[in-house]
């Protein structure tokens, strides 16, 4: 895949798993992130030292970073890549005179604020389940489901991986959440029931859209997290099986998005969340006006020249990206999470490649990615260092080229009983 000027190119991000596929592959990109363990090895990264997990934000005001981005850059205008902007960002970047390359601030608010996206979803024209917003303590259980029905869906406006997402069956649960955010805005959706699945997507400014591949979205799995609606993997294997029939239905809708966010002078990725109800009906439940998190993994298993993150990378410089088509994979990977309400981990583990063995995960050879793991291993690292996690902090992850769930969603008993290892090794 040829992009036109990749020089002095710099993802500046938190987790440096969000970037390293581009630092890795693509010329003239350099990464900039805390110092985390699996970054070890690769090419072209800064890993800012020090027991303080850094944000974006404060990478970007960091000394040693302005020095490093400016060595790098000689005397051309650096370009900054980050996994999500916001105006912090964009003044930081307008002060020092660096060039944002990700879509404004105003716009990446808009679509994914889930009070605004509702009404985006309407204009858009795609299947949604009913719902209602507004704020929690101003609304009634019953007139809830008199609209909605009895069982539904309440999310919270500023949440993310699936944690500030309840199941709501009864007047008691409501009521505990009226208690504990009277006044906090809520969007509240009809429940459907039935398999999740996530994409990634491109657009550019000039209506191209590029879709990814369909991945089966893993929830709320028990050995994995306490949270029922937490997002904890992505299963491209399975996701190609039962998307199969209606996948002419799924490009329909992610075109008409990224159609939609392209007329609004978006550029890069996005994803989008869906439902299949009943007779295969695709009911849209969200779009992530960002990199989604699964994007790195999609591009190491499609490797180097057309990877959604080449295609993310040429919108983001102004390109136009066509009807391009990405490589299909089969593949999967898994979120081991904190399910403490805080706990303290020592992140020992090292990156590498893995194997289930005598009922312990076993490294049983060296890695970067999941491009390094055979048929039967797993590329697993740690997904931070040192110090205390929050509930429901990622601890670690587990990624295969082949899938990890079966038909039903069910995950492999080897694979749940290597999460509990892993639990044990980074303690």
């Amino acid at each position: 895949m040829s992009i036109s000027d990749t020089k002095h190119i710099f993802y500046v991000t938190r987790d440096g798993e969000r970037g390293i596929f581009c630092s890795d592959h693509i010329s003239g990109c350099h990464l900039v992130a805390n110092d985390f363990s699996y970054l070890n090895g690769h090419s072209n990264v800064f890993a800012k030292k020090g027991k303080k997990v850094m944000s974006t934000r404060e990478l970007l005001l960091d000394d040693e970073v302005e020095e490093y981005i400016k060595d790098q850059s000689g005397n051309n205008t650096p370009k900054i890549v980050v996994f999500k902007n916001t105006p912090q960002i964009e003044g930081i970047c307008a002060e020092r005179g660096w060039e944002l390359l990700n879509p404004p601030a105003e716009l990446v608010e808009n679509v994914e604020n889930k009070m605004t996206q509702r009404d985006i979803l309407q204009e858009i024209g795609v299947l949604v389940p009913e719902s209602m917003v507004g704020v929690l303590g101003e609304l009634t259980y019953g007139d809830v489901v008199d609209t909605l029905g009895g069982h539904f869906v309440l999310q919270y406006n500023r949440s993310h991986t699936g944690q500030g997402t309840i199941l709501i069956t009864d007047e008691g649960q409501w009521s505990e959440q009226v208690d504990k955010f009277p006044k906090r805005d809520v969007k509240l959706s009809a429940l459907i029931a039935g398999e999740s699945f996530t994409v990634n997507a491109v657009a550019d400014t000039k209506g191209g859209v590029v879709m990814g591949n369909v991945s089966y979205q893993i929830t709320g799995v028990d050995a994995l997290t306490k949270f029922s609606f937490a997002t904890v993997g992505n299963d491209w294997f399975v996701g190609a099986q039962l998307i199969a029939s209606v996948q002419g239905d799924m490009k329909n809708i992610v075109k008409k998005i990224g159609s939609y966010l392209s007329s609004k002078g978006w550029r890069g990725m996005f994803g989008v969340d869906v439902v299949m109800g009943e007779g295969g009906k695709l009911y849209l439940i969200e779009i992530n006006a960002r990199q989604p998190q699964s994007a790195t993994c999609e591009s190491y298993l499609q490797g180097a020249g057309d990877s959604i993150l080449e295609v993310h990378l040429q919108a983001l410089q102004g390109e136009r990206i066509g009807k391009k088509e990405v490589p299909v994979v089969s593949g999967a990977q898994i979120f081991v999470r904190n399910k403490k309400e805080t706990a303290e981990y020592g992140m020992g583990l090292q990156a590498g490649v893995y194997s289930y063995e005598d009922d312990d995960a076993q490294r049983v050879g060296d890695g970067l990615s999941v491009a390094d793991a055979g048929y039967g291993s797993y590329y697993v690292f740690a997904a931070g260092k040192k110090g205390e996690y929050k509930e429901n902090s990622e601890l670690a992850r587990i990624q295969s080229k082949e899938g990890l769930v079966d038909s039903e969603g069910e995950l492999s008993e080897e694979v749940e009983d290597m999460a509990g290892a892993l639990r044990v090794k980074i303690k």
